[in-house]
C-alpha cells in the first residue's frame, strides 16, 4: 500500500500542479489584496480638490487611472444605494441632470461576479472581484490550450501570458474590462469543445458563456465575438463534408442567437440609449508614422515614451507607461518560432488573429476597413482595445512555440513554407518600413528621437530581462538541460517580466494613508463629517457643507479644477457636469450651448464623453434654469467675477462656495409657452437674451391651453426615491409644470394617479400640463427596452434549462 503512495501522489500532482501555478500567479500579482488593501488608487485623491488642500500630499503610484475614483468607484457607490432602497439601478440623478445608469453598460451589472459589490463592502469588492476575474483568465486560457492538444507545461504558459498580458494589465482596475478578458478565453473554449462534440448539450453551454462578455463590456465582446468566428471558420475548414459543415453553422448561429437573447435585458437598453446618445464617430483616424513606430518599439520595451515615475523604488520602471501590447520577451519569441516551425492549423489562427488585431489596434488602413464594412463600429472608442485580442492570440501561440520545441523535427510541408514565406515578407516589409521612416542618413532623420526614447527607457533590470530570456531560449534548444527545468526557467522569467514590467501599473491603498492638515483636524473636531463612513473619500469642509444644506438643488464646479465629475456623486450630491461613456445627445448638445461651443453638432472624439463648462457665465439663464445652487471655486480663483450675483457661503483654504440668487427651483410653473418643432430651432430660442425660462418654455409640440399667470405663486414641492420623482404642486390658473431633470421617453408621467402626457421641454428638461387646484404629479422611469429585453432574457434562459434539461433526462435514460 505504501508503495503505491508517492505513484498516487505523482499523478495528483501533476494534474493540480497548473490549477495550483495559476492560482500562485494570481495571488502574487494581487499580494496586496489579499492582505487587505483596496484595490483602487486613492493616492491620486490626495491630489485633486478639495482634498489636495486639507490633506497632507502622497506619492502617486499611478496617475493615468484617475478614472477609477472619479468616475468608476462613484458609479457603483450609487449602484448600491439604489440596490439597497430595493430598486434595479436603473437612472443616475446625480450627474448631468440625470441619465441612463444600467442602459450605459458599464456596470456589467449582470455579470455574475458583480454581485460582489453588494455582498462585500464596496472597496474591498473591487480587489476579490479583480482577483477572480485574473484567476478565471488564466483557467480559461489553460483550458483552451488543452483543448488545441497543448501539453500542461506549454498552456501553463500560454495561461501565465495571458492573464498577465499588457492588455489585461492595463484595464485590470476597471471591473466591466476584467470581466470581458476572464471570459475571453472561456469563450474560445466552450466553441472548441462543442465543435469537437457537435453536441446540442455542449452547443446550450456555450451560448450561456458567450452571453457573459456581452453583459460585460460591448466593445471587448465583439472583439470576442471576431475572434470566437475566426475560430469556427478554421474548424468548418477541417470538416471532411458540408453536410457536418451546415450543421455546425446552423449550431454555433444558435448558440449565438440563444447568447443574444440571453444578454438582451442589457444589449436593448444599451442599444436604444445609443440610438439617442451623443455618440456618432469617435476617434475613427489613422494611426500616424511616429505612433506605429512607437507601438513597434513597444512589443519589446514596453516603457518606451513614457513619463518618469513622481517615487519609482527598484522594483518597478522608471518610467510609467500602460503595458499594452507587451507579451514578455520569452512569448513573443516563441511566438515567432511556434509560426517558423509549427504546422498545427490553430498556429495558423492565432498568427492571423494576433497580426489582424494589432494591425487595426494601431490604425493601420485595415482599421478604415473595419470601420467601412462595420458602420456602428464607429460609436467605439479606443480601437487600441484590440490588444485583447492580440494578448490572447500571442499568449497562445507562445504555448505552441514551447511545444513545437520540444518535439523531433519533422520536413517542412508546402503550407508550413508558405507560412514562414508569408512570416518573412511581413518581417521585411515591417522592417523596410521603419527604415524608411526613420530616414537614416537624410535631413529629415528620426534616429536620435528613437534612438533617445529606448535610451530613457532602458535601465539594467530592462537589460537584465534580455538577457535572462535570451538565455532562457538558448536553454530550449540544449538538450543536456532537462526539459522541466529549461521550462521551469521559462515561466519564471516570463513571469518576472510581466510582473516588472505591468505589475505596479495597478495601485492598491491602504486607506489610511490620508492625514488631514492641522486646519481639517480643528474642522472635524468642531463639526463631524456629515458622510457616510463607509465612503473611501476622506471628509472635507466644502463636501460638509454642501451636505448639511436643505432641499434639492445642483452644484457647480465652476473652475475646471474645482472637484473633479461624477465625484458628488458618492456623496448623494448633483451635479450638471458629468463624464460618461454613453448619455443622452440632447444634453451634450445644451452643454455646448452653455459653454459657447457649436451646438449644433454632438462633441467630437473623446470629448464628448465629458460633458464640462468651462464659459458657462455667459448663459446664466441656463444655470438657473438647471437648478445650480451652489458654484464651488478653488483657493484664489479669479472665476467668482465672471458669474456675479452671487452669494459668499464659504471661504477657507479649500477654496469658496457661493449660492446663486437666481436660481430656479427644481419644479417650477410657466404659464407662457413657444411650440418650436425643430430641435436645433429649440436650442437657437434657448440661447436668445430675451428667452427667460422663469416666465415661458419651448415645447416641441402644441399642449391644451393655459392659464393667466398669477401674481403670487407656490414653488412646487420636489422629492425623489430611486427612478422616480414626486411633485406635489398648486396652482390657481392651468400651466405648465417644468422640472428641470433630463427628458427621455421612457419617464412616464400622472397627474393625480392619472396618466398624462410628458412633453420635451425647453430641448432637455420634463414638463406636464396641469389644471388649477393642488395636484400630485409622479414621474416613473419605466424603459420599454429593459421590459422587452428582460422577457427576451427570460424566455433564452427558460429554452437552455429545458434543453439541458431534455438532454440530461435522455442521458440518465440511456445508462
Amino acid at each position: 500500500m505504501s508503495a503505491m503512495q508517492p505513484s498516487l501522489f505523482l499523478r495528483q500532482w501533476q494534474r493540480w500542479w497548473p490549477y495550483l501555478s495559476i492560482t500562485f500567479v494570481a495571488l502574487l500579482l494581487l499580494w496586496r489584496v489579499v492582505l487587505g488593501n483596496i484595490f483602487l488608487p486613492l493616492d491620486i485623491v490626495a491630489h485633486l480638490h478639495p482634498w489636495r488642500f486639507s490633506y497632507e500630499r502622497v506619492a502617486v503610484n499611478n496617475p493615468i487611472n484617475s478614472d477609477l475614483v472619479t468616475q468608476i468607484y462613484p458609479r457603483r457607490l450609487v449602484t448600491n444605494q439604489i440596490l439597497e432602497q430595493g430598486a434595479l439601478p436603473l437612472w443616475n440623478p446625480t450627474i448631468l441632470t440625470g441619465t441612463p445608469l444600467l442602459a450605459d453598460g458599464q456596470l456589467a451589472f449582470f455579470y455574475p461576479l458583480s454581485w460582489l459589490f453588494v455582498l462585500l463592502p464596496v472597496g474591498y469588492a473591487f480587489g476579490i472581484y479583480t482577483l477572480l476575474n485574473v484567476w478565471l483568465a488564466g483557467i480559461g486560457t489553460f483550458k483552451f490550450a488543452q483543448r488545441m492538444q497543448l501539453e500542461p507545461m506549454p498552456a501553463t504558459l500560454a495561461a501565465v501570458g495571458y492573464m498577465l498580458s499588457g492588455f489585461l494589465l492595463n484595464w485590470l482596475h476597471f471591473p466591466e474590462f476584467s470581466a470581458a478578458c476572464a471570459m475571453l478565453p472561456w469563450c474560445f473554449w466552450a466553441v472548441l469543445r462543442a465543435c469537437q462534440s457537435q453536441r446540442w448539450h455542449d452547443w446550450l453551454l456555450a451560448s450561456l458563456v458567450l452571453a457573459l462578455p456581452l453583459v460585460s463590456q460591448i466593445q471587448l465582446a465583439f472583439y470576442v465575438y471576431v475572434g470566437v468566428g475566426c475560430l469556427l471558420l478554421a474548424q468548418l475548414l477541417a470538416l471532411p463534408t458540408w453536410r457536418l459543415r451546415f450543421q455546425q453553422i446552423g449550431q454555433f448561429s444558435s448558440a449565438i442567437g440563444l447568447a443574444l437573447g440571453l444578454s438582451a435585458v442589457q444589449l436593448l437598453p444599451q442599444i436604444a440609449l445609443s440610438a439617442q446618445g451623443q455618440r456618432l464617430d469617435i476617434g475613427s483616424g489613422l494611426g500616424s508614422a511616429s505612433s506605429i513606430m512607437v507601438w513597434l518599439l513597444r512589443l519589446a520595451l514596453p516603457i518606451v515614451d513614457g513619463a518618469a515615475r513622481e517615487t519609482a523604488s527598484a522594483w518597478q520602471p522608471h518610467l510609467l507607461q500602460g503595458i499594452q501590447p507587451y507579451a514578455g520577451i520569452v512569448s513573443l519569441a516563441l511566438a515567432g518560432l511556434a509560426i517558423w516551425r509549427s504546422k498545427q492549423p490553430g498556429v495558423r489562427l492565432f498568427a492571423c488573429l494576433a497580426l489582424g488585431s494589432f494591425a487595426v489596434a494601431i490604425g493601420t488602413p485595415l482599421l478604415q476597413l473595419l470601420l467601412w464594412l462595420v458602420p456602428p463600429y464607429r460609436q467605439f472608442a479606443d480601437h487600441q482595445r484590440w490588444f485583447s485580442l492580440w494578448g490572447f492570440a500571442i499568449a497562445l501561440l507562445a504555448g505552441f512555440g514551447l511545444q513545437r520545441l520540444q518535439q523531433p523535427s519533422n520536413k517542412p510541408n508546402r503550407a508550413l513554407w508558405v507560412q514562414r514565406g508569408l512570416l518573412l515578407l511581413g518581417l521585411i516589409g515591417v522592417a523596410g518600413w521603419a527604415l524608411q521612416h526613420i530616414a537614416l542618413f537624410t535631413v529629415d532623420s528620426r534616429y536620435a528621437q528613437y534612438s533617445t526614447m529606448l535610451r530613457l527607457a532602458l535601465n539594467p533590470t530592462s537589460l537584465a530581462i534580455l538577457g535572462l530570456s535570451g538565455l532562457a531560449l538558448v536553454g530550449l534548444l540544449i538538450k543536456r538541460i532537462p526539459r522541466r527545468w529549461s521550462n521551469l526557467a521559462v515561466l519564471l522569467i516570463l513571469l518576472g517580466d510581466l510582473l516588472w514590467y505591468g505589475g505596479s501599473y495597478n495601485t492598491s491603498i491602504d486607506p489610511a494613508i490620508f492625514q488631514p492638515t492641522a486646519d481639517q483636524q480643528a474642522s472635524l473636531a468642531a463639526e463631524p463629517a456629515l458622510q457616510d463612513p463607509a465612503i473611501l473619500y476622506p471628509p472635507t469642509r466644502q463636501i460638509n457643507f454642501l451636505l448639511s444644506q436643505p432641499g434639492v438643488f445642483r452644484v457647480f464646479g465652476a473652475d475646471y479644477q474645482a472637484m473633479p465629475t461624477n465625484v458628488f456623486s458618492a456623496f448623494g450630491l448633483e451635479d450638471i457636469r458629468g463624464y460618461q461613456s454613453l448619455y443622452l445627445a440632447q444634453y451634450n448638445r445644451l452643454t455646448r450651448l452653455m459653454d459657447g461651443k457649436d451646438y449644433h453638432k454632438l462633441g467630437e472624439g473623446g470629448n464628448s464623453l465629458h460633458a464640462y463648462f468651462t464659459m458657462a457665465y455667459n448663459q446664466r439663464r441656463l444655470l438657473n434654469m438647471l437648478n445650480v445652487e451652489y458654484l464651488i471655486f478653488t483657493p484664489n480663483s479669479p472665476n467668482p467675477e465672471l458669474y456675479q450675483p452671487l452669494e459668499l457661503v464659504q471661504r477657507n483654504d479649500e477654496g469658496t462656495i457661493y449660492r446663486n440668487p437666481e436660481v430656479l427651483p427644481r419644479a417650477w410653473m410657466v404659464y407662457q409657452t413657444e411650440v418650436i418643432s425643430d430641435e436645433l430651432a429649440q436650442l437657437d430660442r434657448l440661447a436668445a437674451n430675451d428667452f427667460d425660462p422663469a416666465k415661458q418654455a419651448i415645447v416641441a409640440e402644441p399642449i391644451p391651453a393655459l392659464g393667466q399667470a398669477p401674481s403670487q405663486t407656490l414653488t412646487p414641492t420636489v422629492s425623489y426615491e430611486p427612478n422616480r420623482a414626486l411633485v406635489q404642486v398648486e396652482t390657481s390658473a392651468a400651466g405648465l409644470l417644468v422640472l428641470a431633470d433630463a427628458y427621455t421617453n421612457d419617464w412616464q408621467v400622472s397627474v393625480d394617479g392619472q396618466t398624462a402626457q410628458l412633453y420635451r421641454t425647453n430641448y432637455a428638461l420634463r414638463g406636464v400640463w396641469v389644471d388649477a387646484g393642488q395636484h400630485t404629479v409622479e414621474f416613473s422611469y419605466r424603459p420599454k427596452s429593459l421590459i422587452v429585453g428582460g422577457w427576451v432574457s427570460g424566455l433564452s434562459l427558460a429554452l437552455i434549462l429545458l434543453g439541458l434539461a431534455l438532454s440530461w433526462y435522455k442521458t440518465r435514460k440511456a445508462a
